[in-house]
């Protein structure tokens, strides 16, 4: 096994990853509650609340939809979850790193199950700010 990777190697690699862009969400189609999707009870303010997450209507791409028809809310969330920031672009552009990180060949497939599992860390780790 090589310790290290050639420069047509480094450079194939660059160009790929170049391909992936941002991940917009996309809200459910109908606008109906898919069935299995959570839905976030009424708690009081200091009660957790449950991580973020996403549907993904195929493994072999890069498409999300949110899990309810409210994406605005949903869209807040994400946000809270990646810093308490206050840009949607930096949320689609971190989401499209997180699916980039979880699945590096484009040819591979991604399951649902792992990017709602990858969510869910980084929400637990509370992050204060983008830079977190």
């Amino acid at each position: 096994m090589k310790s290290r990777i050639s420069a047509k190697e480094a450079a194939y690699v660059a160009r790929e990853s170049l391909k992936r862009r941002a991940i917009k969400l996309l809200a459910p189609e109908g606008g109906e509650q898919p069935p299995g999707a959570l839905v976030p009870s009424e708690l009081s303010e200091d009660a957790r609340q449950a991580p973020p997450r996403v549907l993904k209507p195929s493994p072999l791409n890069d498409q999300c939809v949110a899990p309810t028809p409210d994406l605005e809310s949903h869209r807040k969330r994400l946000r809270e979850a990646f810093g308490n920031t206050m840009s949607d672009e930096f949320v689609e552009v971190l989401l499209g790193k997180l699916l980039e990180a979880l699945r590096p060949a484009a040819l591979e497939s991604l399951e649902e199950p792992m990017v709602n599992a990858a969510l869910a860390i980084i929400d637990s780790m509370c992050p204060q700010s983008e830079l977190e």
